[in-house]
C-alpha cells in the first residue's frame, strides 16, 4: 500500500510542478513581450533625442557661422573707423592752422 502513496504524491508533485513550469513560461512570455515594447519605446526615444540632437547642432553650425560674418564686420568697421579717425585728426589740424 505504500506504492500507491508515493505514487499519488510523485503524480501530485509533477501536477504541481507542471503548474509552476506553466506559470513561469508565461511569465516569460510576458517578459519577454514587455521587453520588445521597452526596446521599442527606447528607439523611439533614441530617435527623437537623435533628432533633437541633430537639429541643435543645425542650429550650432548656423550660430557660428554668422559669429563668424559679425566678427568680419566688426574688423572690417574697427579698419574704417580708424581710417576715419585718421582723417578727422588731419582735418582738425588742418582747420586749427587755418586760424
Amino acid at each position: 500500500m505504500a506504492a500507491p502513496q508515493i505514487d499519488g504524491a510523485g503524480n501530485e508533485a509533477r501536477e504541481t510542478l507542471k503548474a509552476f513550469q506553466r506559470r513561469a513560461s508565461e511569465a516569460e512570455d510576458r517578459l519577454s513581450r514587455l521587453e520588445a515594447a521597452l526596446a521599442s519605446k527606447a528607439d523611439g526615444g533614441d530617435s527623437e533625442l537623435l533628432k533633437t540632437i541633430s537639429e541643435l547642432q543645425s542650429k550650432l553650425e548656423d550660430v557660428t557661422a554668422e559669429l563668424a560674418s559679425e566678427k568680419q564686420k566688426a574688423q572690417k568697421l574697427a579698419v574704417e573707423n580708424g581710417k576715419l579717425q585718421y582723417r578727422v585728426t588731419h582735418l582738425v589740424r588742418s582747420v586749427r592752422e587755418s586760424d
